[in-house]
């Protein structure tokens, strides 16, 4: 009989790294210059520090297992070749921060990594379907936010010069990206799902889709 060897600890813990991982989504901030990727950036620190302390409360017998030593041995690789080319790219702040307005560098490549292991680490048969559907939850509130901007009744009034769905992220691919990849979520829901549930998670996948064909961004359909 297979067990799960953290089956029985409680998951409160991994829930608000869940919830956490929602917040940095959701989260902007219409006072600075950059209102939405510093923001973020910040939060991704700070969640990524209680990620760091999930990671060594976790069974980190894991990493001994076959399966499970392949896929952090594959991460720790992409750290590694990430840091030796930050180091010898010739501009440090670029390389481990990333271009303005962007913050793609080493650090949140690196805070990505230590919420994978924090999840990695803790969870269980019982929590994975919670963090699928706290996936599918962030989904339908960018869903929503994306038929009020998509209408025009958005009470923030961006300016994007190629769509004005744009969603929590300030950009209309990472929004279609983000759309097209919660929608497939709420499928893999949607077939262990019954009634009223069932109708609600159809309703956001065609919602999803809608609005990925109308922010004229081909990410989304690639990622769903």
């Amino acid at each position: 009989k297979l067990q799960d060897p953290i089956v029985s600890k409680s998951s409160i813990p991994t829930y608000l790294l869940g919830i956490g991982a929602m917040f940095v989504t959701l989260l902007f901030q219409t006072r600075d210059q950059d209102p939405f990727n510093l923001p973020k950036f910040i939060a991704l620190l700070a969640l990524s520090i209680f990620g760091l302390y999930l990671i060594f409360t976790g069974d980190l017998n894991r990493i001994k297992t076959k399966q499970y030593g392949f896929f952090v041995t594959l991460i720790f690789l992409f750290l590694t070749s990430f840091l030796a080319s930050s180091l010898y790219s010739g501009n440090t702040y670029q390389s481990f921060v990333g271009v303005y307005q962007r913050n793609l560098g080493l650090m949140t490549y690196a805070c990505f990594s230590l919420l994978f292991f924090a999840v990695f680490f803790q969870s269980s048969l019982l929590n994975t379907k919670k963090f699928l559907m706290i996936f599918v939850a962030t989904g339908t509130l960018e869903m929503l936010y994306g038929l009020i901007q998509l209408s025009g009744l958005d009470p923030l009034k961006w300016k994007n010069p190629y769509s004005p769905i744009i969603g929590t992220f300030g950009n209309p691919n990472y929004q279609s990206a983000f759309l097209g990849i919660t929608a497939a979520a709420a499928v893999s829901l949607i077939v262990t799902s019954a009634g009223f549930v069932r109708l609600f998670l159809i309703f956001q996948v065609v919602c999803s889709l809608f609005l990925i064909l109308s922010s004229n961004s081909s990410q989304g359909f690639m990622s769903f």
